[in-house]
C-alpha cells in the first residue's frame, strides 16, 4: 500500500500484508488508515479548488478498492452514468495514473520484483523498504529531467493523453502481483457524498479541461 506525490516519489508505505489477508483488510489495518481515520495524518487543511470560492479538503486519489471519504476520493460506481460522473471518473483515472507510473518505475529499475521473491518475509519487506528508499533518491538526485524521459511520455496533456509511462512496454509476469479487489461495501456517509458530487460539479465547470468531452464521448 503505497502513496506518491506528483514528482513520482513515494510519501507513504505500509509493507508487509500477507497475501492471505482479505481485501479489505489490507487498507483499513494499516497503519496509514488509523492514522487517516483520527486524524493524525498530517493533511494539509482546506484550501480553495482553483478558481473558485468553494473551500475543499485536501484528499488522496484511489480507486475502487478504497472507501469514499472526506480524505479519499473514488470513482463514481456502476457502468449506466452520466456525463459529468463519467467525467469525473475520467479526471480521477487520470490523477491515478501518477500513483500507477510510479509503481511501473519501481519495478522496471529493480527487476526483483519481476518473480516472486523466495526468501522470509521480514527480508522481503527490507527488500521492498529499500528499493522504495533507492527509489527516492534517485528521483530527487537525477531530477524530472531522466525519470521523466526514460519512463514518463509528455507532450500531450493539451490532448488528453499524458502520464502514460514507457515502463507499460516492459513485460512483466501476469502472476506476479495481485490486484486489490473492491473493500466490502464501500459505505459512506451522506456529507462525503455530497463532498463527491461538489468536486464533480467543479470538473465540470470551472475545473474543467478543454479535451476531457472529446475523451470521455470515445469511451
Amino acid at each position: 500500500m503505497a502513496v506518491c506525490d506528483a514528482d513520482y516519489k513515494f510519501t507513504f508505505v505500509d509493507i508487509g500484508a500477507p497475501g492471505s489477508r482479505s481485501d479489505g483488510g489490507v487498507f483499513s489495518d494499516t497503519q496509514f488508515a488509523r492514522d487517516l481515520d483520527i486524524g493524525a495524518f498530517r493533511i494539509p487543511p482546506d484550501a480553495f479548488l482553483p478558481g473558485s470560492t468553494t473551500l475543499f479538503p485536501n484528499f488522496i486519489v484511489g480507486d475502487e478498492a478504497f472507501p469514499l471519504k472526506s480524505y479519499i476520493m473514488r470513482p463514481y460506481p456502476g457502468q449506466y452514468l452520466d456525463h459529468q460522473k463519467r467525467v469525473f471518473n475520467y479526471r480521477l483515472s487520470r490523477a491515478q495514473r501518477i500513483i500507477e507510473n510510479c509503481f511501473g518505475i519501481l519495478v522496471a529499475k529493480w527487476r526483483i520484483f519481476f518473480t516472486p521473491i523466495h526468501t522470509s518475509l521480514e527480508k522481503v519487506n527490507l527488500i521492498v523498504m529499500s528499493c522504495v528508499c533507492l527509489h527516492n533518491f534517485l528521483r530527487v538526485r537525477d531530477g524530472v529531467t531522466v525519470i521523466t524521459a526514460r519512463y514518463i511520455n509528455v507532450g500531450d496533456a493539451d490532448q488528453g493523453d499524458a502520464d502514460n509511462g514507457q515502463w507499460r512496454n516492459v513485460p512483466v509476469p501476469t502472476d506476479t502481483w495481485d490486484r486489490i479487489n473492491r473493500l466490502g461495501a464501500n459505505n459512506y456517509t451522506i456529507e462525503v457524498k455530497k463532498l463527491r458530487d461538489t468536486l464533480c460539479i467543479y470538473l465540470n465547470g470551472i475545473g474543467k479541461v478543454p479535451w476531457q468531452n472529446d475523451i470521455v464521448n470515445r469511451q
